[in-house]
């Protein structure tokens, strides 16, 4: 290593001195890079008969038990009125966190709605936790049942698809409730009907508003 004197010490802080300046000069400022928005991290909580129930650790343990147990008590009854022999094993997610949820239906159906529950196939039921979840909970099992007895069925008409689901939860709502059809706006079956296969095949039903 050389040696170090009053002259290279000046060199030294006088080139320092001209990046500082060119810095400020600039108006930029030195940042950090932006960290990633975690992200709820779902693990099984409970296992029933016939349903593996995920959730995040924020959500409480009675309100993953709740919901287990109310799919399982509604199991056989939805499958017998469907007429379906059998059914595989459903997995459940449950997430607390409405930006985690919200990111991941995005990410599935490649664009975003306000669905609080939705199936990814007979198998999968997604949920976001609040709410009346366990009634969100069997609407979306009856639509995976539905997809066991016919797996054209999703959205294929959209009403009866919604009906099924609606009935088979005693989701009943009385036409009168319905401002537009109180007001005698029907609306027509065309209307209720997807117009293309994307739509048919989309399954992002909304609990919040069909319950």
């Amino acid at each position: 290593m050389g040696a170090t004197g009053p002259n290279s010490i000046l060199r030294s802080a006088t080139c320092l001195a001209l990046v500082l300046g060119a810095i400020a000069c600039s108006g930029q400022a030195p940042t950090s890079p932006s960290l990633p928005i975690p992200t709820e991290s779902l693990t099984m909580r409970v296992q029933t008969a016939h349903f593996q129930v995920f959730a995040g650790p924020t959500t409480p343990d009675a309100t993953v038990r709740s919901a287990g147990d109310r799919l399982d008590a509604e199991y056989a009854r939805i499958l017998g009125d469907l007429g379906v022999a059998s059914h595989p094993t459903v997995t459940v997610r449950i997430w607390q966190d409405a930006t985690s949820y919200f990111s991941e239906l995005t990410r599935f159906f490649g664009t975003r709605n306000q669905a609080t529950g939705y199936i990814t196939g007979p198998t999968a039921l997604r949920l976001l936790a609040g709410g009346d979840l366990n009634t969100h909970a069997v609407h979306e099992f009856a639509h995976a049942v539905s997809l066991r007895m016919n797996p054209r069925f999703g959205n294929n008409p959209r009403w009866f698809w919604e009906t099924v689901a609606l009935y088979e939860n005693g989701e009943f709502v009385h036409p009168n409730q319905i401002e537009s059809m109180s007001r005698g706006n029907f609306p027509t079956l065309s209307s209720s009907t997807p117009k293309s296969a994307r739509q048919s095949t989309n399954w992002a039903t909304c609990s919040a508003t069909s319950s």
